[in-house]
């Protein structure tokens, strides 16, 4: 039941944020799940704490005992240990929650889309993976996430702002979403 249950879990992920069983990241979406999500600002654990609560709400769904749902250690490998597939969710989930806008169609998958754009990942489609340095560059592009070594406006992470006034690579993921939103969703 483990690796077949697994399977059902990365399903499950991509189906919320791609809605198509044939969608144009699966090689990226592969290297996101195998990549364990690393924070260096003590509250962004929260957001791998986001991660982690897609498999309750996985198990939930399925009927099944999160204790009875173990994970392989090449995409997590403990308790905390989400991935950035999982974190990326999360967020998308976060920003469609507090945007809230049925009628633009701001939903789970345009916001999935939109962080891949910000991170300067949108262009490794599975058309585009190998020509645009496949997994190396895809790690080097995640590593420059984690690391925070985009640039202080934010550019090259999740929320590049154009009014900054405070070093991005400092302030904890929560708080850039939001001072994003509101600068680019007018959100209040």
């Amino acid at each position: 039941m483990g690796d077949k249950l697994i399977d059902e879990y990365y399903k499950w992920l991509i189906y919320m944020i791609m809605r198509s069983k044939n969608h144009e990241y699966d090689l990226l979406c592969k290297d996101l799940y195998g990549t364990k999500f690393r924070w260096l600002i003590d509250n962004d654990v929260n957001r791998a704490f986001e991660g982690v609560a897609l498999r309750e709400n996985f198990c939930a769904f399925m009927g099944v005992d999160i204790r009875d749902f173990t994970f392989r250690g090449d995409a997590i490998d403990s308790e905390l240990g989400a991935n950035v597939l999982e974190v990326l969710i999360g967020i998308a989930l976060r920003c469609e929650w507090v945007v809230m806008d049925d009628v633009n169609n701001l939903d789970i998958c345009y916001w999935f889309r939109k962080l891949l754009c910000n991170l300067e990942l949108d262009l490794f489609t599975d058309n585009g993976y190998y020509d645009h340095g496949g997994k190396e560059k895809v790690g080097l592009i995640l590593d420059r996430f984690m690391n925070r070594t985009y640039s202080k406006n934010g550019k090259g992470g999740l929320f590049p702002l154009k009014g900054c006034c405070k070093n991005q690579r400092q302030v904890e993921i929560w708080y850039q979403m939001n001072t994003y939103l509101v600068e680019n969703y007018y959100v209040e």
